[in-house]
């Protein structure tokens, strides 16, 4: 009860507009009516050179035994995707999403491919997600971008990590995303680096 105290508070306090550009995970798929949630930690480092840590909340839900819809929010952006897996092997898995996020007052969007594998309890996993971002005029952060970005930026981000699952409903992740510059929008901390806890019901 007080750890989800202290994280309710630290979420609310510390919250910055970093997690649609720190997600990763499996394309393995939850499975049908299954839940899966948690909390994860994202850290980068500032213009000032200071190590911020944001917390972020995160769900999933199997729809059927290959579509998942997935939720993040750190109180500051909303991310809503719906997941498909459209190969699940032994040990390999591979996916597809496509999600909105709602950040600034506008609505911005991606497309995003998932590979993983499964090897006892260990699953490794790599993800690639193209954004097209909706800015609004005035409102960019001065945090995440090196100058004001263009009113409909383009970017990538890649996520590289893995989980490993102490039981079969609890698993422990990490990962690191890498944000991709383009000619519309240049990031002043390209590297997010993520540790998560997970909950499977």
């Amino acid at each position: 009860m007080r750890i989800g105290v202290l994280f309710l508070v630290s979420f609310f306090l510390c919250s910055c507009a970093i997690a649609p550009l720190s997600q990763g995970g499996p394309a393995r798929p939850v499975g049908e009516g299954q839940w899966e949630g948690g909390m994860q930690w994202s850290g980068y480092q500032n213009d000032r050179s200071n190590y911020v840590l944001v917390p972020i909340a995160r769900v999933r839900y199997g729809l059927s035994p290959r579509w998942n819809l997935a939720a993040y929010t750190e109180a500051s952006t909303l991310t809503l995707a719906a997941q498909n897996a459209y190969f699940v092997g032994d040990p390999f898995s591979a996916g597809v999403e496509l999600g909105a996020v709602y950040a600034g007052g506008a609505l911005s969007y991606f497309l995003g491919h998932s590979l993983s594998g499964l090897w006892g309890a260990w699953e490794p996993f790599f993800n690639a997600q193209f954004f097209l971002a909706n800015a609004t005029p005035g409102a960019w952060d001065s945090r995440y971008f090196n100058s004001a970005p263009a009113l409909h930026p383009v970017f990538f981000v890649l996520a590289l990590g893995s989980r490993y699952w102490v039981t079969e409903s609890l698993a422990l992740g990490l990962h690191a995303t890498a944000l991709i510059s383009t000619r519309s929008i240049s990031f002043q901390a390209p590297f997010v680096q993520n540790v998560s806890l997970l909950f499977k019901w």
